[in-house]
């Protein structure tokens, strides 16, 4: 599988961070999508810092797009994923419908 890493975006008006990383098989005959969103106060916990600095967003998004490296064929089911790092349930839903309602085409 081929992983194509996009940027890392900030919407400041959501305190959240979001980017892209586009999967091909081997062949490029099957391809899909996989939006991650992260709020800032998830890394901010994470990192145990109130001073978010931007290598650490991007180790941890790198991190994130690592895990799929070794992801099997059903990635290929759908065309879009949406993936959402928040601290709390609503945190999530709010990424999830910024994701759907701004970021991922329709």
């Amino acid at each position: 599988m081929k992983i194509n890493i996009g940027n890392i975006h900030d919407h400041f008006n959501r305190d959240v961070k979001w980017g892209k990383i586009t999967i091909s098989s081997d062949d490029n005959s099957k391809t899909t999508e996989v939006f991650i969103c992260v709020s800032e106060e998830f890394l901010m916990e994470k990192y145990n810092t109130n001073n978010l600095k931007s290598e650490q967003v991007s180790s941890w998004f790198s991190s994130v797009c690592d895990e799929y490296r070794s992801t099997n064929e059903s990635i290929f089911d759908t065309k879009y994923h949406a993936v959402v790092y928040a601290t709390t349930a609503e945190g999530k839903k709010n990424g999830f419908d910024f994701l759907q309602k701004e970021v991922i085409p329709q």
